[in-house]
């Protein structure tokens, strides 16, 4: 499958603009597709819709200034 590339993109968590803190943002999207063939089928078959996984990581800079974006995400983690 290709990569789909977007620039100028923001990313918010909620009201806060994460965007001046991050340089790297990946989305991985799959789906598990089980395998359902009986003994008699002379060919496999699968389930049409699998169980779908979604994966995103975002790289970022870490401040630690007391009103930064970090002691905010922290209180968000710990709850």
């Amino acid at each position: 499958m290709g990569k789909i590339t977007a620039r100028d993109v923001r990313i918010f968590y909620g009201p806060y603009n994460l965007s001046g803190h991050s340089n790297n943002m990946a989305i991985n999207m799959t789906a598990e597709t089980p395998e359902v063939t009986n003994f008699t089928s002379v060919n496999k078959e699968y389930l049409p819709d699998g169980i779908k996984d979604v994966d995103l990581s975002v790289d970022g800079f870490y401040d630690a200034a007391a009103s930064s974006i970090d002691a905010i995400l922290n209180e968000y983690l710990a709850a």
